[in-house]
């Protein structure tokens, strides 16, 4: 799935780029190292992975700065990042406060931050959440809505400024097709959102709903 992945974080980077467009990225949950390579042409990047065998793939075979373990485990101390991205990975963690503690003291100020997750306030979870594709424990620990993305967020000195939909709002029926899809999206309306948010001076109270 290499390229298929790689040509995905593609187009995340541009993205990216539109709204910083160079300095040092890390990328917390990174796997197998495959966005890090997408991005290495714009930034320098950086990773932090749990699992010994993707971190060890991304360091050996595509050459890249990966570090095995938890972002808490301070292996970053006193390293200051431009972009930091938590793709997909916020569910799978244990104490997501203590990992976003830890991501924000490596984020320089104004630092973007840019994370998805399932929206357990999204049309597919509201419909049936008990049978949501994403209601995955113990893979998926935790469940956000904007409302306590933002108050993670805020706890931990990161402004939101930003939330996109994949615009995914139904699994069968014309809603599921492609234009069903971009519909969705066009509505604010989706089943995973992309978060957009940028390092605060401190940590303050979350103000959106």
């Amino acid at each position: 799935e290499r390229q298929v992945r790689v040509e995905a974080g593609r187009a995340a980077v541009r993205t990216l780029v539109r709204l910083v467009p160079s300095g040092r990225l890390l990328d917390v949950g990174c796997a197998a190292g495959f966005f890090l390579e997408a991005a290495s042409p714009h930034y320098e990047v950086t990773g932090v992975e749990l699992s010994p065998y993707a971190s060890a793939y991304a360091r050996e075979e595509l050459g890249l700065r990966v570090y095995t373990g938890d972002i808490t485990a301070g292996s970053l101390e006193g390293e200051q990042f431009d972009v930091v991205t938590v793709w997909n990975t916020v569910e799978h963690m244990a104490n997501p406060l203590e990992a976003f503690e830890a991501i924000a003291k490596v984020s320089r100020p104004g630092a973007l931050l840019v994370l998805s997750t399932g929206d357990a306030s999204g049309p597919l979870a509201r419909r049936d959440l008990e049978g949501w594709n994403l209601m995955t424990p113990p893979y998926h620990l935790f469940f956000f809505s904007p409302k306590t993305i933002d108050l993670l967020l805020a706890k931990t000195g990161f402004a939101l400024r930003r939330i996109v939909y994949d615009g995914a709002i139904a699994t069968r029926g014309p809603l599921a097709s492609r234009v069903g899809c971009l519909l969705g999206t066009v509505a604010g309306l989706g089943n995973v959102m992309t978060v957009y948010a940028v390092r605060d001076t401190g940590p303050r109270g979350a103000t959106s709903e």
